[in-house]
């Protein structure tokens, strides 16, 4: 026992010792380098990144090149009529929304539309375009927020887990970091997430080292990109592709192809056609809630309404739905009175094969069917007179 007591206490005496004032100072000193570099680290990023000048010059193809070009040709739009709608989305409304079929459509009743969607981006993606292209909340008479269906329902992807910084990373500010971050549900993305907002390089050195191979060659194409991808934008007539023949066996849940479908397109097809395995377990919910809910909320008090539509997302109609309930964020929504609904079954007839050119998206048929719907619902339901009704 006096033997232990003894060893207890010299191990307590050389643990003191180690803590040494001169120890203390020197584990100091190098903490205080760290976080020094980190600073220094941090601002020559910043100074880089921060600025706005290295964004001008992203990889038009690019997640966030794509983006800020959709971003750029919003902002130089010119609406000559008095009533302007913006259209939010994905690649679903980039490829089946014509903002050019929809002018035409309301022409006379002097509506006009721009088409804010791009390839990719999730609704969190759409709360900064709305933001930084309408930072007054004056340009947008009705701005529509396009929804697979208004019954929350969860695939098999976690949607607010989405690496939605890829998009958004030259519009996210310093005051945005700890909401972007906080807003991703896995702890080990929220750190990662929080991590490459804090230091934008890590997020953009792909794009900076194809730039420094050649600064004149990238700059010209930017250049070309912006004087010529707003009119693209507005004139893409959709892909001509159809999936007609292509049909489903509910009975063994079997997709039955005809010559000609693309192996790749079957894959996806296959990979995304699961639908008993869909359900509402409620991370859908809460996303739209958060993302969509925020748009909503950026508008209050203001002149402009907000419309809820389905849009068409499957080339064809299946045998079960899921019910939207009295919580679901369109029912929730719908008690706003600057917040209209659109029917949900308005585009239904829409999931047809031979309007689609792959499982998400409608083909040039389907895009102008659907373009001249939307734009005669939304005159319809907001009226023709000098504001929405």
């Amino acid at each position: 026992m006096l033997t232990e007591a003894a060893s207890e206490d010299t191990s307590t005496s050389q643990s003191t010792r180690f803590w040494t004032a001169p120890d203390r100072r020197a584990l100091g000193k190098i903490l205080l380098l760290a976080l020094s570099s980190l600073c220094v680290l941090f601002l020559l990023d910043a100074a880089m990144f921060r600025t706005g000048l290295y964004a001008r010059y992203l990889e038009p193809a690019s997640y966030a090149g794509n983006f800020e070009s959709v971003l750029a040709a919003g902002r130089q739009k010119e609406f000559t009529k008095p009533h302007h709608v913006l259209v939010l989305g994905d690649s679903q409304i980039g490829e089946g929304f014509s903002a050019q079929i929809a002018d035409e459509t309301g022409l006379h009743a002097g509506w006009e539309f721009f088409n804010a969607a791009v390839g990719g981006a999730a609704m969190r993606c759409w709360y900064y375009m709305v933001r930084d292209l309408d930072p007054d909340r004056t340009r947008f008479d009705v701005i529509v927020l396009p929804l697979r269906g208004y019954a929350d329902v969860d695939d098999a992807e976690i949607h607010a887990d989405r690496d939605d910084l890829r998009w958004v990373i030259a519009r996210v500010r310093l005051s945005d970091i700890a909401e972007f971050s906080g807003s991703f549900p896995t702890p080990l993305i929220k750190l990662s997430v929080l991590r490459e907002a804090l230091f934008k390089g890590l997020i953009y050195r792909r794009d900076l080292r194809e730039f420094l191979r050649d600064p004149a060659e990238r700059m010209q194409r930017v250049k070309d990109c912006r004087a010529a991808c707003a009119d693209s934008f507005y004139g893409y007539p959709g892909r001509t592709e159809n999936l007609s023949g292509v049909w489903m066996d509910w009975a063994t849940d079997t997709l039955h192809f005809p010559e000609g479908v693309s192996p790749q397109v079957q894959a996806e097809m296959k990979l995304h056609t699961h639908f008993r395995l869909w359900s509402v377990r409620g991370p859908e919910r809460a996303y739209r809630t958060a993302w969509l809910g925020r748009i909503i909320e950026r508008y209050r008090g203001t002149r402009t309404r907000i419309a809820l539509i389905s849009v068409p997302y499957r080339p064809f109609s299946i045998p079960f739905s899921w019910p939207a309930g009295a919580d679901s964020f369109a029912a929730l929504a719908s008690r706003n009175p600057r917040v209209a609904v659109l029917n949900e079954h308005l585009f239904e007839d829409l999931e047809k094969p031979d309007l689609f050119f792959d499982v998400f998206h409608l083909n040039r048929t389907g895009r102008a069917l659907f373009s001249n719907r939307l734009a005669t619902a939304l005159m319809r339901r907001f009226g023709t007179g000098n504001s929405p009704q």
